[in-house]
């Protein structure tokens, strides 16, 4: 009786042992799969930019370019973008919330599945948002989603947002002397442009507005824009450099 009833403890302490492996391990790879879930089930919207000249009244649907989305409550979804023709480009977004200073936050979907992918990016702001993401150089889509992570609003709330996508690539060859040409300084160029604004920013100016053609570089697009300022001062100096030849 005392063999058979250590042979029975044993066989219990062997299946509790089991029980609590069997149990880690799916602990383990819920946690695992949860924290790797794409937020957005493979439900992207296939992002297209809005065709210019842009309105510049918040009265229209598409002011200055950007469109409009509603955040849903708890992020039930969050608002699933996919932008494509992005490989060896960097891509920008600007979102800026319709009321309040609502928190906005953008992530790549590699970001989610693993922060070390090339490439994965995460930015939150409050209000406004502009981010760039360095594109990926063996794929040419980008699948983003929009989220609030803080804060939120019980009724969700309304966003507009416009991604653009670089001109030049990280493949592209030219005049590495001028900033207007190199890739890792197009996000900074983007500052330049005369529709970098956010559609709060449209109350004071013109009805419509097209962006600044692309100036080509030995084959390599970049957009720049000639201030009027530029313009007035290019036209001054021709005037005067005209009349002191004349004067000679």
């Amino acid at each position: 009786n005392a063999e058979y009833m250590g042979t029975v403890f044993n066989r219990i302490i062997e299946m509790k042992l089991i029980s609590v492996l069997v149990l880690v391990f799916c602990i383990h790879g819920v946690v695992s799969q949860s924290a790797n879930a794409d937020p957005c089930q493979g439900n992207y919207l296939a992002y297209s930019e809005v065709p210019q000249p842009w309105s510049l009244s918040l009265t229209d649907p598409n002011p200055i370019g950007f469109k409009y989305a509603w955040m849903k409550e708890d992020n039930m979804p969050p608002i699933c973008l996919q932008v494509s023709g992005v490989q060896n480009r960097k891509v920008e977004i600007m979102i800026e919330t319709v009321t309040g200073n609502n928190r906005i936050c953008v992530a790549d979907k590699a970001s989610n599945i693993n922060s070390n992918t090339k490439g994965a990016i995460t930015r939150c702001a409050t209000g406004r948002l502009q981010a760039c993401f360095n594109a990926y150089s063996d794929n040419d889509v980008m699948q983003l989603y929009v989220y609030c992570d803080s804060s939120c609003p019980t009724s969700g709330y309304g966003i507009y947002y416009r991604i653009r996508k670089s001109n030049v690539k990280w493949t592209d060859t030219g005049n590495t002397d001028s900033a207007t040409s190199q890739l890792d300084m197009w996000c900074m160029m983007q500052d330049m442009r005369n529709d970098t604004i956010f559609p709060s920013n449209l109350r004071s100016e013109p009805d419509t507005i097209t962006a600044a053609p692309a100036f080509v570089f030995f084959g390599s697009a970049s957009s720049l824009v000639i201030s009027p300022l530029f313009i007035l001062c290019t036209t001054f100096l021709t005037i005067f450099v005209t009349f002191f030849v004349k004067q000679l």
